[in-house]
């Protein structure tokens, strides 16, 4: 979704993420790990330019605050459990 990667086929390579991503998932289920999953965050870049650093290429800071504000809460809950 970044300006990097205007002319990829986004497309092919969404679904190609998230035939990764289900599958990275059933094995965390499988194995009864969380999962969490930053793709809808990601895929906001192509709407909000915030979202990727200056090089086009890479998260930019407010991405990588947005998926730790997603992603702290459950890791605090499983530290929590293991106390």
């Amino acid at each position: 979704m970044t300006p990097f990667a205007a002319a990829a086929p986004r497309a092919e390579i969404a679904g190609e993420i998230d035939m990764f991503n289900n599958a990275v998932r059933d094995r965390a289920d499988k194995a009864g790990t969380g999962f969490i999953d930053i793709i809808a965050i990601s895929r906001r870049a192509a709407d909000e330019p915030e979202l990727v650093a200056s090089d086009g290429l890479h998260p930019s800071g407010r991405m990588y605050s947005e998926w730790v504000e997603l992603i702290y809460p459950k890791v605090i809950r499983v530290v929590d459990a293991t106390d």
